[in-house]
């Protein structure tokens, strides 16, 4: 099993969205992409709400739902230390709800380099959910909050195996910036 991605638990657990790529040598084998706010708007069903983890419950319902979608990138030791945290900043952790159940998220972060840029960590939908415009309702709420913080991209680290998620980003209007590694 792989280990858990650091990356998931920084964004959940500081205020000032401390994210920052994976470096080279990680790993990680994939390539770096960017969007600059540009993506398409969708009609989904119209009792689908976006709103940002307010709470533990929601916290607890993101986990379940992170765990089916991933199953490889979360193991029961680093789930248990997730859950068992009393306080959380849910700051950058998007959800996606249908009657008051939770069927995607988005985890973001922001980061500066040589110019502030949001970065996307897990985007993930329940699979019977997947193609009907979830997943760009989620993003598009992140490019909303970016355009308010006068930030002009978002960012993405993509695995170079995941070629579901590679045609995804490319639709959107994503574009390769870095050789994959």
């Amino acid at each position: 099993m792989k280990p858990f991605n650091p990356l998931v638990f920084n964004i959940l657990n500081n205020n000032s969205y401390p994210i920052h790529p994976l470096p080279k040598g990680s790993g990680f084998l994939g390539s770096l992409w960017v969007n600059e706010l540009d993506l398409p708007e969708v009609q989904p069903d119209p009792d689908v709400t976006i709103d940002m983890v307010s709470n533990s419950t929601e916290y607890n319902e993101l986990l379940d739902i992170f765990k089916e979608i991933f199953p490889s990138d979360i193991n029961s030791e680093k789930e248990g230390e997730l859950r068992s945290r009393r306080e959380y900043n849910y700051k950058g952790v998007y959800i996606a709800k249908l009657n008051d159940e939770i069927i995607g998220f988005l985890m973001t972060g922001i980061m500066n380099f040589t110019g502030l840029i949001g970065y996307i960590l897990y985007l993930g939908v329940l699979k019977e959910y997947r193609s009907k415009g979830i997943a760009t309702l989620l993003l598009n709420r992140f490019k909303e909050k970016l355009k308010e913080k006068n930030i002009p991209k978002i960012q993405a680290k993509i695995r170079k195996d995941n070629q579901l998620v590679l045609n995804y980003i490319k639709f959107l209007g994503f574009k390769r910036i870095e050789k994959e590694h």
